[in-house]
């Protein structure tokens, strides 16, 4: 698997320090999104269980890098990332596991970098057991 440059966006606070210490154990490098480099990530990590503002949201839709989204329920934000035309995972269980599964699998999407147009795939990511 390659390391992956990871946007991380979300709101401030624990939950973000938590995924950012998640993904660097990984063997990720988590990109904060006031960083010039935000713009150069190889895949974002979209935290829709804290607030995002609706400029965040927006750039997110039309961000064409795979794109991890944790979401412990079902929301109109969610819809509107799981329809965007690129390559969408759906993160259920943001732990270590369930992270390390998605990012495999992210890797491999950023690796090819060819979105299908119109079209989103969407993966459930859980622990392994």
């Amino acid at each position: 698997m390659n390391n992956l440059d990871i946007v991380i966006l979300g709101s401030p606070g624990e939950r973000r320090e938590e995924l950012t210490n998640t993904i660097k154990a990984i063997g990720h490098t988590p990109v904060p999104t006031d960083s010039e480099f935000a713009g150069t990530g190889d895949a974002i990590l979209v935290d829709l269980d804290t607030a995002l503002t609706e400029s965040e949201l927006q750039n997110a839709e039309l961000d064409a890098r795979p794109m991890l989204v944790v979401a412990g329920a079902v929301s109109p934000a969610l819809r509107r990332l799981m329809a965007r035309s690129a390559d969408t995972l759906l993160v259920t269980d943001p732990s270590e596991g369930g992270l390390r599964t998605a990012l495999a699998t992210a890797s491999g999407l950023a690796a090819r970098r060819q979105p299908a147009p119109g079209r989103a795939m969407a993966w459930m990511a859980a622990a392994a057991s």
